[in-house]
């Protein structure tokens, strides 16, 4: 018998302390839950029956179990480290509390971060069983899944079979095992760590490498004592990674599923297959659902730019980008930039026509996560936005305008310097004028003020210096605040503003972010529900209810909108002031799989409503779409600054003045997250395609006559989707080049 798989002494004082620390945290969690996502942070509504109460109890007895394992593994930790003889029983336990005051160490610092552990486990298990309920129903998934737990089970059988046929099993052979399962499991999963800036991640991805080794010991020591057992029964699961790899050669859909809606263990199994086998460590291996036309070469893959010219296919799509496109698209650039001087010297006429010689202050009004449709001006049921509505009739209004990304960060980075996300060159973006900088020269006094922490999150810390006030709700030591203390805010700096200078302000409502917090009585409008509205996966009948949340919290801060805009002309400031109105993106309710924003391109997540006030020469609505990215030249036309020649928006100012928006141009919009989620979305010619560079698969819809986005065309029409993602991909080469000149000029430092 090997001692070395014997129950540790001690074992049963670790794990009592390791649950009941489980228990405590997962109680402090479930409160913190309800602190942040209940009534009390005046979310919609106070949870009723039992739903809240049963999540609560799922999440203590979860953390209980995870405390029960951390004080197991520590006893087996002690008994490896020979410190429990008689005598020294109090190892276990001490090395339990010692581990679970680690991770409470770790938790706190996220949680001061604005991130939570707990919180974040807590959405992704609800949304893993969403996603998995909708997999039940989709045999390509279920057959994949099989197979791959199958392949993950044949990867075990070998390691049972080689330890348990093993003449002398014992601690050493068990200890390398460990190491094995920690090698295939986590090294290659994590290789790219050091690029990782966080150090909760970096604990995180520690935690696991010490859970693989601890979970291998256990396991290896197990099968150590079952020597001359018959294990070959468990050889039939070796073909079924055999099957695996035909299915991953023969359909790239299967890939896909394997890759990325795989159970998680299966997923790291094949993820760690493919690195093993892709030396230029680019993701793009083998198993890779996209193919990788040079596995040699890190600079050649899907995601890689392709040079002009060159006669190298870097980007493997099948042809080079030509010379001819590229002088295209700089003749694109060269129109774009002379219509903007053109727009500015009209800008300058309106300028003296509505203010004179004096410069207006200027507002940008942005309510996160606000859909154009569900804007009651463009036709929703509900009256969601009365005094929105009102402004939009007043001004020049864009019910079409296209973000740059779902996401907060890159699309406010995109509105302030008039970047797509992918031109920008990182963090220390000092080539890049931003708007406020540009106003700030001018004379302008520059503030910001958000309701959520981390306000605008990866937004680099440069475009947020160039504010002489940026207010957010962790210099409180809160979360997030309500609309009302942003408003209030916003007119303490009206009433103390510094004479002689005008301002910029951007104010950011954060109330339509999900959980959707509205106080009474918003938060009974549009008639009665019952549930618990939470951030997680709903059933699928309470789809109707978040929608019902979301739209309440759209009608608190049109409310606070509202009141903003009497506050300014109470004061007479509108007279003399330009007003932007409009959102960093939109808010997906599954009409295409997708929930919340973030990580999808259709028209829910994308389209959002864009206004300017006041109107120069009469109210208008203009219907040509127009992109976030045009605000920052249009405002600096209006303020009299100098407007960059290097940006990707255009100038506005003559769709102000009552002639055309600009025609013809292509609208981009993109992701820019890691696998799953590199997605990219070119409308040109009245056509929008998605292309998931993950994936290789394409979505075509006709942006005119289908503006939700229902019919996918990419089947039907195979030669426009083949010839718009040629266009996707010379395009996003273009960008990134423009991006990489931009660092060598010292965007990055």
């Amino acid at each position: 018998m090997n001692g070395f798989a014997e129950r540790p002494r001690g074992a049963g004082a670790a794990a009592a302390l390791g649950c009941l620390a489980g228990l405590a945290y997962g109680a402090a969690a479930a409160a913190f839950f309800f602190d942040r996502y209940s009534v009390v942070k005046n979310v919609c509504p106070p949870p009723e029956g039992g739903r809240f109460l049963a999540f609560s109890a799922c999440l203590i007895l979860a953390y209980g179990t995870i405390g029960t394992c951390a004080g197991a593994l520590a006893a087996a930790a002690g008994r490896l480290l020979r410190c429990t003889p008689a005598g020294r029983r109090g190892c276990p336990p001490f090395l339990t509390a010692a581990a679970l005051g680690l991770f409470a160490w770790v938790e706190t610092a996220a949680y001061l971060n604005g991130y939570s552990f707990a919180f974040e486990w807590g959405r992704r298990v609800y949304l893993r069983g969403w996603q998995l309920r909708a997999a039940l129903v989709d045999p390509r998934v279920l057959a994949a899944n099989a197979l791959l737990l199958g392949a993950c089970l044949a990867a075990f059988a070998v390691v049972w079979i080689l330890l348990a046929r093993s003449r002398h099993p014992n601690g050493r052979a068990a200890w390398t095992w460990a190491a094995f399962l920690f090698a295939t499991l986590a090294v290659p999963v994590n290789y790219r760590l050091p690029e990782s800036a966080s150090p909760a991640s970096c604990a995180a991805n520690a935690a696991l490498g010490a859970g693989c080794v601890a979970t291998g010991w256990f396991l290896a020591a197990a099968w150590g004592r079952l020597r001359g057992t018959n294990v070959g029964r468990l050889a039939w699961c070796v073909p079924a990674a055999l099957v695996m790899f035909l299915l991953c050669g023969r359909d790239s859909q299967a890939k896909t599923i394997l890759f990325f809606r795989s159970p998680v263990a299966a997923r790291l199994c094949l993820r760690t297959l493919n690195a093993a086998f892709d030396p230029d460590r680019d993701f793009f291996g083998p198993l890779a659902p996209v193919r990788d036309c040079d596995n040699w070469n890190g600079k050649i893959n899907p995601l890689a730019v392709d040079l002009p010219g060159n006669g190298l296919d870097e980007d493997c799509t099948g042809g080079d980008f030509t010379r001819e496109e590229f002088d295209r698209l700089r003749r694109e650039d060269e129109r774009r930039r002379a219509y903007n001087a053109a727009a500015d010297r009209d800008g300058a006429r309106l300028r003296e026509e509505r203010w004179g010689t004096q410069r207006p202050d200027i507002f940008i009004l942005l309510v996160d996560a606000l859909r154009s449709d569900h804007v009651s001006l463009n036709g929703y049921p509900r009256r969601t936005t009365p005094q929105m509505d009102d402004l939009f009739r007043e001004g020049t209004y864009f019910p079409r305008c296209v973000c740059p990304s779902p996401g907060t960060g890159p699309s406010i980075s995109s509105i302030l310097t008039s970047l797509h996300p992918s031109e920008l060159p990182g963090e220390g973006a000092g080539a890049v004028p931003t708007l406020q900088a540009s106003l700030k020269e001018a004379g302008y006094f520059t503030a910001s003020f958000q309701s959520i922490t981390p306000p605008f999150p990866g937004l680099p810390p440069l475009l947020r210096g160039d504010f002489d006030i940026f207010s957010e709700p962790g210099d409180r030591g809160r979360y997030r605040i309500g609309a009302g203390e942003v408003t209030a805010d916003v007119e303490r700096l009206l009433d103390e503003r510094p004479p002689g200078r005008p301002l910029f302000v951007l104010v950011c409502y954060s109330d339509t972010h999900a959980a959707y917090p509205a106080p009474p009585p918003f938060s009974s409008m549009f008639g009665a529900a019952t549930g618990v509205q939470t951030i997680f996966i709903p059933r699928p009948g309470e789809l109707a209810w978040m929608t019902l949340c979301y739209d309440r919290a759209v009608a608190y801060a049109d409310s606070e909108v509202g009141k903003l805009m009497r506050r300014l002309g109470e004061r007479g400031i509108l007279e003399r002031a330009a007003v932007v109105l409009t959102s960093d993106h939109g808010e997906e309710f599954f009409e295409h799989g997708g929930l919340y924003h973030g990580a999808g391109l259709h028209a829910e997540a994308t389209t959002v409503p864009l206004a300017f006030l006041p109107s120069f020469r009469g109210a208008r609505t203009v219907p040509d779409p127009v992109q976030s990215v045009d605000i920052m030249p249009t405002l600096l036309s209006l303020a009299g600054a100098p407007v960059p020649a290097d940006i990707s928006g255009w100038n506005l100012v003559p769709a102000l003045a009552g002639v055309e928006a600009p025609r013809g141009r292509d609208l981009v919009s993109e992701t820019l997250g890691k696998p799953p989620s590199r997605l990219m979305a070119l409308t040109r010619g009245g056509f929008k395609l998605i292309h998931d560079f993950y994936s290789g698969t394409n979505l075509l819809y006709n942006a005119e006559e289908d503006p939700c986005e229902r019919r996918d065309l990419a089947a039907a029409e195979p030669a426009r989707a083949a010839e718009m993602q040629r266009g996707l991909f010379d395009l996003k080469s273009y960008l990134e080049l423009a991006r990489l000149k931009r660092r060598a000029e010292g965007g990055d430092r």
